[in-house]
């Protein structure tokens, strides 16, 4: 790898030391920047060619470079030929001005080391292209390595070159004498130039003499002399003869073979009378044309192959061949022009045909060659011609190869741009050029001539061709220039007063929406849009903006679309149908878009309701009003959607954290102690508890407060993980086992009658027994119908045996309640137990299986025995379940809760007394289990009721 960058480096350092040298101290440098070696030309290959810099004006030019160092090896005479036969051949190129001659832009000028002189850019020489590369830098250029010729290339050139001569030949009156493909330059463009006047040979005829001396006598003797040329035409045209002008004569010199190569023509192009004869004239020039016709077509390789030692034996032998010229040496050419080289290469001179005849032949007819002759000539047409070819030239660019459309036809379209009459005809075909380009070609050879008509507003059709090609331009365009150039232009056209430029933009934006950028297209293309649509006159403009605007939704962000596109839609003012239908079609894409949809806050708040009012518009027709209803019903049905999943959601999530909730207190509930039991609860437990009982286990389950919800839906880390540990461990009592009710072996109902009165007294007695000095009873739970508050009522007079004397049944209207416990507001005082007090002290069970015939036997018989409250301990005071009734006790106030019973449909009171078992209501309702009525009291058999009447009279 370094001995390769070595190499090249000393091969760079070779090339640039070469050619600092060649030209150092040559005027020529002082105006012109020389760069790299390209090519070489001229009579023997000796002039070599570099691309330059004017320093000026930086135009292109190519730089001549002879070195004198190539003529060292000869004498001082020889080189003094040589270095005079070079500078009289550039003169004379210098001297003469014709499109088909190389353009000399600054004379030759000499210095010690070299001679140089300016002209037009060069490609290369005929001769370096056919492959004849000597004098050429090493590594041969690979542009040169691989160039090749096109058939229309070769057509026009040849047709360039007899143009050439022919203005020689009848405009100078001048031989070339030296035409060979060293003397024929490809320029940068193309087209081929004639060079190496060195040996060129001007006309000798006196008449032409005469004529020129003639411009010095008097008038009255340049009369004269034309009367008399008019005479002598007319007697030939009387006489029907042509005018015999006089030919011009050349002169040419001796060949003298001592001389060196570069002081003699190439002998291999050379007419054979040239040699021969050492005469020539215009049809030498045509002889060595013939040659260079056959080398074009056969490699570079002459006719003859000529030995420069023995010069005259050789034109000998190629005169014999000539005049029996074989077929299959002109089988590489062309059948339509074989014939006319046949004629070309003729002995005779008079049989070759002249410059201006081989202008005029068929081959030369092709379309290609035809259209680059008419690009050359374009300077002497007229507007209306050139926009008559330019409306055909697109028909022509595709049959053209690519190098010829972009290095010949480009730069003469582009040169037009400077007259705007032109810039709409010469356009299309610049564009459809650059289609063909790379990228690179399209940013090097097009785009700088595009720049600066990307500008021009009139006429209006630049815009619309512009505006067609869009895609072409945002494609290849780089991205700096399309913001600075491109769309400035679709900008402008937006905002053009032409509505057909405007309708025309609006509809092929769409097309290339992707390529524009999005802050680009958020704030400058979208606002531009939608004042096109709000203050333009035109409905097909605001048709147009509508439907781009929905074309382009998808290049937008959806909540852009949801802040400025939809409400934009509520300012429009026009009712067309088509402007309706256009704002129904963008909230439908917007609707269904999968990138942007429509939030149902905004469907509910916005969007339905300006849907709604416009689906109703008179100037709708049915099929309209039908789909603004199908967009309605499908924004609805996912309005509803999408809500109700949301509630949904809503409500499983609040679901769940009441759950948490209530698992969380029951575990708090279940730490803490349990209270101890109140003479309430010793109530539920001795009459199997109420409402919120437990049964006969006398476990209280009643309504606990649940702890209050959280209304938050978001909590935080610490609440999380307090409910996370709440979980788990409700999760670990969900698992332990149920705990079962421990079953209760019922009683042997005994067969004895038993003396229901005694067992009731004795009940009764050992009730009476407890301590009445117990501390107050708390507040019923709820259910019970027994006040809280005890009576304020005397307890006037009482029997002793606690039964008030003035005891009797009250009968009252249907639907009353009793008074006291059961009904009412309780007046009557409690009646007095204080004579059944003399058991108090003792701690004997009292004995209650007297009351086990009040249950019936279609359930278990749990024993009151068994339902006694435990034994007392010396000291304590139990607090018994009839201590309400004791004495200088309030009246109970509070109404009763239970419903009231009644019997036979009336209800009845029992004396003003509230005691339970004395009140016949009580036991008025059958019942199959000891189970709490609903003023707190136990329903009974029918039987047990009998049996108390029958007692209680």
């Amino acid at each position: 790898m370094e001995s390769m960058l070595n190499k090249l480096k000393s091969t760079v350092t070779k090339v640039t030391a070469d050619m600092t040298s060649a030209v150092m101290g040559n005027p020529v440098t002082r105006e012109f920047e020389v760069g790299r070696h390209i090519a070489s030309g001229g009579p023997g290959m000796c002039w070599r060619i570099y691309n330059g810099t004017k320093k000026s004006t930086k135009q292109e030019v190519a730089v001549f470079v002879f070195d004198k160092k190539m003529v060292e090896k000869y004498q001082k005479f020889d080189k003094d030929q040589i270095i005079e036969s070079l500078k009289r051949g550039v003169q004379q190129l210098t001297r003469l001005r014709h499109p088909r001659l190389l353009t000399v832009q600054h004379p030759l000028e000499e210095s010690r080391d070299c001679l140089a002189f300016c002209t037009e850019p060069v490609f290369a020489s005929l001769s370096n292209v056919l492959g004849q590369w000597d004098n050429l830098p090493s590594p041969v250029p690979t542009d040169i390595k691989d160039y090749k010729l096109y058939d229309v290339e070769t057509k026009y050139g040849l047709l360039q070159i007899s143009e050439g001569l022919s203005f020689l030949h009848s405009g100078v009156k001048m031989v070339h004498g030296n035409l060979c493909l060293e003397n024929v330059i490809l320029n940068k463009s193309g087209a081929w130039k004639i060079m190496g006047f060195d040996f060129s040979i001007s006309s000798i005829n006196p008449s032409d003499a005469e004529v020129r001396r003639s411009a010095h006598l008097p008038v009255c003797t340049c009369m004269y002399l034309f009367l008399c040329v008019y005479l002598y035409i007319s007697l030939h045209t009387c006489l029907h003869l042509p005018p015999s002008f006089p030919q011009p004569k050349y002169s040419c010199k001796e060949w003298e073979p001592n001389l060196p190569p570069l002081c003699l023509p190439n002998p291999e192009y050379l007419a054979p009378e040239y040699i021969l004869s050492v005469s020539c004239d215009a049809a030498s020039d045509m002889y060595s044309l013939g040659v260079v016709m056959h080398a074009v077509f056969n490699e570079g390789k002459p006719v003859f192959q000529v030995n420069k030692h023995d010069i005259f034996k050789s034109f000998s032998r190629q005169l014999d061949q000539l005049s029996r010229l074989s077929p299959t040496m002109l089988n590489k050419i062309p059948e339509e022009v074989r014939e006319h080289v046949k004629m070309l290469l003729s002995v005779t001179p008079n049989v070759r045909p002249d410059a201006d005849q081989m202008t005029k032949i068929p081959f030369f007819d092709d379309v290609g060659a035809v259209t680059l002759a008419y690009f050359d000539s374009l300077f002497q047409r007229d507007n209306l011609q050139k926009s008559q070819f330019y409306k055909n030239l697109p028909k022509v660019l595709p049959k053209l190869p690519k190098r010829v459309v972009v290095y010949r036809i480009l730069p003469a379209l582009t040169s037009e741009f400077v007259n705007p009459d032109m810039v709409p005809f010469v356009l299309p075909n610049v564009l459809l050029i650059a289609e063909e380009c790379t990228k690179d070609e399209y940013v090097r050879l097009i785009l700088p001539d595009l720049s600066p008509v990307f500008k021009q507003q009139e006429p209006v059709q630049i815009l619309l061709i512009f505006l067609q090609k869009m895609d072409l331009l945002l494609t290849k365009t780089p991205p700096e220039d399309i913001k600075n150039s491109v769309l400035p232009m679709v900008y402008r056209a937006l905002e053009a007063p032409s509505i057909q430029i405007q309708e025309l933009c609006l509809n092929i934006i769409p097309t290339f929406a992707n390529l524009i950028e999005y802050p680009s297209m958020k704030n400058a293309l979208i606002p531009r849009i939608k004042s096109a649509c709000l203050q333009t006159s035109s409905l097909a403009v605001r048709v147009n903006s509508l439907v781009c605007l929905g074309k382009i939704l998808e290049y937008l962000d959806k909540w852009y679309v949801i802040d400025e596109i939809l409400p934009f839609l509520q300012q429009i003012p026009s009712r067309e149908p088509a402007v309706l239908m256009g704002v129904l079609g963008i909230y439908k894409c917007t609707f269904s878009h999968k990138k942007l949809g429509i939030p149902k806050e905004h469907l509910a708040a916005k969007s339905l309701p300006h849907l709604v009012s416009l689906s109703i518009d008179n100037n709708l027709n049915l099929n309209q009003f039908n789909s603004f209803m199908a967009v309605i019903k499908d924004m609805l049905t996912r309005m509803e959607a999408e809500h109700k999943t949301k509630l949904e959601q809503l409500h499983s999530m609040q679901e769940q954290q009441r759950s948490m909730n209530i698992n969380t207190s029951q575990t708090n509930q279940s730490e803490e102690t349990k209270p101890t039991p109140s003479p309430g609860n010793q109530i539920d437990d001795v009459f199997g508890g109420s409402s919120g009982s437990a049964g006969v286990n006398g476990k209280a389950n009643g309504n606990s407060a649940s702890a209050p919800q959280l209304n938050r839906m978001s909590l935080t880390l610490e609440e999380k993980q307090r409910l996370a540990k709440e979980q788990e461990q409700a999760a670990k009592l969900r698992n332990q086992p149920a705990l079962a009710p421990q079953s209760i072996k019922p009683a042997t109902p005994s067969t004895q009658a038993k003396d229901l009165t005694s067992c009731l007294l004795n009940n009764m007695t050992s009730l009476g027994s407890l301590s009445l000095t117990s501390p107050p009873r708390p507040g019923l739970i709820q259910g019970s119908t027994i006040s809280a508050y005890p009576s304020t009522t005397p307890m006037g007079s009482m029997a002793s045996n606690g039964y008030n004397p003035t005891m009797s049944f009250q009968t009252g209207g249907q639907g009353m309640r009793p008074p006291g416990l059961y009904g009412g507001m309780a007046t009557t005082s409690t009646p007095n137990f204080g004579a059944l007090t003399h058991n108090q002290g003792s701690t004997n069970t009292p004995d209650m299986s007297a009351l086990d015939s009040l249950f019936t036997s279609n359930k278990p018989k749990v024993s009151l025995n068994q339902m006694a409250p435990p034994k007392l301990t010396p000291g304590t005071t139990a607090t018994p379940w009839l201590n309400q009734f004791g004495s200088a006790q309030p009246s109970q106030t509070a109404p009763m809760q239970g419903a009231p019973l009644a019997m036979g449909g009336v209800t009845s009171g029992f004396g003003m007394q509230a005691n339970p078992f004395f009140s016949p209501q009580n036991f008025s309702q059958p019942t199959s289990a000891p189970v709490m009525n609903a003023g707190g009291g136990l329903r009974h058999s029918s039987s047990v009721n009998n049996d108390l009447k029958d007692l209680f009279g």
